[in-house]
């Protein structure tokens, strides 16, 4: 497979666990709900929200994948 579709699997898989886990730095509870926290500073928001981090991840992943693949590294 290329790069792409690799990074793209691990970037997918990588999502969905964060969203299962739900960490306090990218979501709030409010009236037994959750929720994700918006872009910003003050309450309920934070500076890490969750589209920056799947934009770093992405990135991240692709960088990583090619790498590998440019080591000739089985993974």
């Amino acid at each position: 497979m290329d790069n792409c579709t690799n990074a793209f699997y691990i970037y997918l898989v990588s999502m969905i666990l964060l969203y299962l886990t739900k960490p306090e730095c990218l979501f709030y509870h409010k009236n037994k709900k959750c929720f994700i926290k918006k872009f910003g500073c003050g309450k309920n928001k934070t500076i890490l929200s969750i589209h920056t981090t799947a934009i770093l991840l992405a990135i991240f992943y692709y960088i990583l994948v090619s790498t590998l693949n440019k080591l000739n590294i089985n993974y």
